[in-house]
């Protein structure tokens, strides 16, 4: 396999990280866990791509990767409670595949490009009221408080800033790849 193919599956690998985390967290209900299922699956993908037949698609080859990988975590730590059931775990399996391919993974990168677009548009202190309540889980009372706003007014600026980000990243979704 060429060097520049190689380095292209790991790009799309890596593309696909947020998507393949989710995957494991459904199987292993802990995201801590599902993020080393899916940093030993990175490795693993590494070790292996000359094997990868490039005629295929590269979801399905790395969804199997991280499950396998899922599954060792499983084993390997047994007395903890997870799926014990292999029926139901292929169950879950069938519904995820249902849901989560290549156009779900494109669909989600598509998402993820408008969202940090349209917060750069947001001003600085809707940004920061924005981080404040998702990245920091500040309580309502505790972001009143900090913005000097009554909580209602919090709650109409948190619904206002959502609102104009809806806005944003549909109409960001329809512009060209490049934009």
């Amino acid at each position: 396999m060429n060097q520049s193919f190689r380095d292209e599956l790991l790009r799309e690998v890596f593309r696909q990280h947020n998507t393949l985390t989710a995957y494991a967290y459904s199987i292993l209900r802990d995201w801590d866990l599902a993020q080393d299922a899916v940093q030993e699956a990175m490795i693993t993908v590494n070790h292996k791509a000359d094997e990868f037949d490039q005629s295929k698609s590269v979801f399905p080859w790395v969804k199997g990767i991280v499950r396998f990988k899922c599954l060792n975590i499983i084993r390997s730590r047994k007395k903890e409670s997870f799926f014990e059931d292999e029926d139901l775990l292929q169950l879950v399996e069938q519904r995820l595949s249902q849901c989560i391919d290549e156009n779900f993974v494109r669909r989600r990168e598509r998402q993820s490009r408008a969202l940090k677009h349209c917060l750069t548009k947001l001003n600085e202190s809707s940004f920061d009221l924005l981080m404040a309540s998702y990245r920091d889980k500040e309580s309502s009372d505790s972001l009143a408080q900090r913005f000097n706003r009554s909580v209602n007014a919090i709650y109409i600026t948190l619904t206002r800033i959502r609102q104009q980000l809806r806005k944003c990243t549909r109409s960001y979704e329809h512009l060209p790849e490049g934009d």
